[in-house]
């Protein structure tokens, strides 16, 4: 079942339950973390309580401290009372729990770069690198280096991925090469990257031919 599915079961099952069941509920089962996070999200999800919420998930850790949707969800509510503190903290747990999770160290990348910390974001997707060593995560890199105008960094980076020979077709990264040294002002370097792009993906030759080099990019190729 997907994540998606399990939400709506629990959208169901909330519907079905006034909140004194629910409490009914962790007094027959004190011990099951479900039964706390059943009223965690009632409290949550239907009475705005955030102040409850979090003290029912907190109990429900207690009795499972292993359960990641546990923490997933004081995450939602962190942020929906603008807690980052907290969001920060509840993160940090997850990537204890699951260091090796990609979703993990992502969250934790975003959270810095909402607040416009870029040394421990960058630090944060190279983690996600490393334990997904995929071209899409290189590619948000070298995005990200690009967001900071590090240019020759973003370039090192979509070079790593060629050198690595992890892409499924290198037309993305030589057509990102030929963008990020149009920044730089090399327009001549850049057009041989981009001339490498529509060797390799006839969808760049498209796109290049109608469009000034310079423009910005489209987000469409944008990962």
């Amino acid at each position: 079942m997907s994540i998606d599915e399990n939400n709506e079961l629990d959208d169901l099952i909330l519907e079905e339950k006034s909140l004194e069941d629910l409490i009914e509920n962790t007094k027959k089962y004190p011990n099951k973390s479900e039964s706390w996070s059943e009223l965690a999200e009632f409290y949550f999800y239907e009475l705005n309580d955030y102040e409850k919420a979090i003290e029912n998930f907190n109990k429900s850790i207690e009795l499972d401290p292993q359960n990641i949707y546990n923490y997933t969800k004081l995450i939602n509510i962190y942020k929906t009372i603008e807690n980052y503190d907290n969001v920060l903290k509840t993160i940090k747990k997850l990537i204890d729990i699951e260091p090796n999770n990609e979703y993990n160290h992502l969250m934790l990348f975003e959270y810095y770069d909402s607040r416009n910390d870029y040394d421990n974001a960058i630090a944060a997707i190279n983690k996600v690198i490393e334990v997904s060593p995929e071209e899409y995560n290189y590619l948000k890199l070298a995005a990200y280096y690009d967001k900071i105008g590090k240019i020759d960094e973003a370039i090192e980076t979509i070079n790593k991925i060629i050198e690595l020979g992890i892409a499924v077709n290198d037309g993305i990264n030589y057509f990102m090469l030929g963008k990020y040294y149009i920044k730089k002002g090399d327009n001549n370097t850049a057009q041989i990257n981009f001339n490498k792009a529509m060797e390799l993906d006839p969808d760049y030759k498209d796109y290049l031919e109608n469009h000034n080099i310079d423009e910005e990019t489209e987000d469409e190729y944008i990962v």
